[in-house]
């Protein structure tokens, strides 16, 4: 194994750490679900941040043989980004300690927890448009259309991120989200991701 397949081996331990968090709030609710008052909301949210932890991990890949990125500054900045993105996924459904023994409304769960969802994801999001300025500001030679392409990409997400850890009304979080998951899909599209 070379130093960068080290890299890639930890950042899959935290990211499989977050996909199974997911997976055992989900299974606990499934389990439970005769208690359980059921939103779509919090769902979704819960699937879109296990997927943007599949996607980051995944992108890792791309980045394999540029300068820099075994360097402990660069690596530990790209954990500090997965570990809150981890968080962000361990705080999107109900944990064990939340049924209690008593109901648990998906609603009322996610208007709680909502603020330190998107908190965390907003971090991320700035490492993560922080790490693609590093690479298109330092690695490659200038170019204004490739820098504008790349703020068009990861900005939306750290701004609409913010938005939904600051709007509380259920209408603006759905209206909000929903410009995330455009963003997200036409960003794909366009990258042949």
């Amino acid at each position: 194994m070379d130093q960068f397949e080290y890299v890639v081996a930890l950042m899959s331990v935290i990211t499989g750490l977050g996909l199974a968090d997911v997976g055992l709030s989900l299974h606990r609710l499934m389990k439970r679900r005769a208690t359980v008052r059921w939103d779509w909301l919090p769902l979704a949210v819960a699937a879109y941040i296990a997927f943007i932890l599949i996607r980051l991990w995944y992108q890792l890949w791309t980045v394999r043989d540029s300068p820099g990125v075994t360097g402990l500054l660069f690596f530990t900045t790209l954990l500090a980004e997965t570990f809150v993105l981890f968080l962000a996924a361990a705080a999107a459904l109900p944990d064990e300690d939340d049924f209690d023994g008593r109901r648990i409304d998906l609603g009322a769960f996610y208007a709680d927890q909502r603020r330190y969802i998107w908190i965390l994801f907003s971090v991320f999001a700035v490492g993560w448009a922080g790490h693609d300025f590093y690479f298109t500001a330092f690695l490659e030679p200038f170019s204004l259309p490739r820098f504008g392409a790349s703020a068009l990409v990861f900005l939306p997400p750290v701004v609409l991120g913010a938005a939904l850890a600051l709007v509380k009304a259920r209408r603006w979080q759905v209206a909000i989200f929903g410009l995330l998951l455009v963003h997200e899909v036409v960003w794909m599209i366009l990258s042949n991701f």
